[in-house]
């Protein structure tokens, strides 16, 4: 039996990663029609209370093979919503009610996402063309140029690097 790389020996980087990614602090969401009309996301108070401390007023959202998007994280009186920035993110992936979302965060004001429809099944944005862009739409923050086999995010104006997922 072939692994995922298609060699027939254990894949060590391929376990590592996974491995990795399992251990990275995860919630998930639900979308339902208020959130799409409210225009932000609330964040668990469980998980703000943990790992709020971490991160910053502004966050990056990434679905595995897609852009990086820079989305507003709102803190007030011990709740917490991604807001500007949430609106576009939702557009640019056609979220609707329904669609189920998980957040591994990275303790680098990072979240990984992973984007399920209505089927149950995760939706594959990495073959869509329209996936690409050379800003996202909050504020015109720098888009990454590409993403290394090592997940590394490489950024246009040196922003910064960032391993996300």
């Amino acid at each position: 039996m072939r692994n995922p790389c298609g060699r027939r020996h254990k894949c060590k980087r391929s376990e590592e990663q996974q491995d990795k990614e399992e251990d990275l602090p995860s919630f998930c969401k639900i979308i339902s029609s208020s959130t799409i009309a409210d225009e932000k996301l609330g964040i668990p108070k469980k998980f703000l209370t943990r790992y709020g401390k971490y991160m910053s007023n502004d966050v990056v959202l990434k679905v595995r093979g897609c852009m990086a998007w820079r989305v507003e994280l709102r803190k007030v009186d011990g709740f917490a919503c991604f807001q500007n920035g949430w609106k576009e993110f939702v557009e640019h992936y056609s979220i609707c009610a329904g669609h189920y979302l998980v957040f591994r965060y990275n303790k680098k004001s990072q979240f990984g996402v992973i984007i399920f429809g209505l089927s149950g099944n995760e939706i594959d944005y990495s073959r869509s063309s329209n996936n690409l862009g050379e800003f996202n739409h909050v504020k015109h923050a720098p888009l990454p140029e590409n993403e290394g086999r090592d997940g590394n995010v490489k950024w246009k104006n040196s922003v910064t690097n960032s391993s996300i997922m």
